[in-house]
Order: C-alpha cells, then sequence, then structure tokens
C-alpha cells in the first residue's frame, strides 16, 4: 500500500472532492453527533461540578 505523500496532485483534488461531498451528505448525521457529544459533555461537567459543590458543602 502507497501512502498518500506518493499521490500525485490529481488523486488528492479527487478524494477532497469526495470527502467534500460525503460530508455534505451526511451533514444532520454530524450535526446530531456533534451536539450528542456536546451534551454528554456538559452533562458530566455539570455533574461533577455538583458533586464537588455537596463535598464542599459537608465541609
Amino acid at each position: 500500500m502507497r501512502s498518500s505523500r506518493g499521490m500525485g496532485p490529481g488523486v488528492r483534488s479527487l478524494l477532497r472532492r469526495k470527502v467534500r461531498r460525503d460530508l455534505g451528505r451526511r451533514r444532520s448525521q454530524i450535526i446530531a453527533v456533534a451536539g450528542t457529544v456536546f451534551l454528554g459533555v456538559m452533562l458530566f461537567t455539570a455533574n461533577l461540578d455538583a458533586s464537588h459543590n455537596l463535598g464542599d458543602s459537608y465541609r
């Protein structure tokens, strides 16, 4: 298998167009995954902060 450095400029531009086209077709799926990850991080952060605040209230 060849590395991407061995590819000519025509192959790279073809792959770049394919990636853009694929991402454009899956835009709503990408937004849904990004939103889910964002909400998961926010919920984890809120839970961790609440846990720390609860621990501090006992001191």
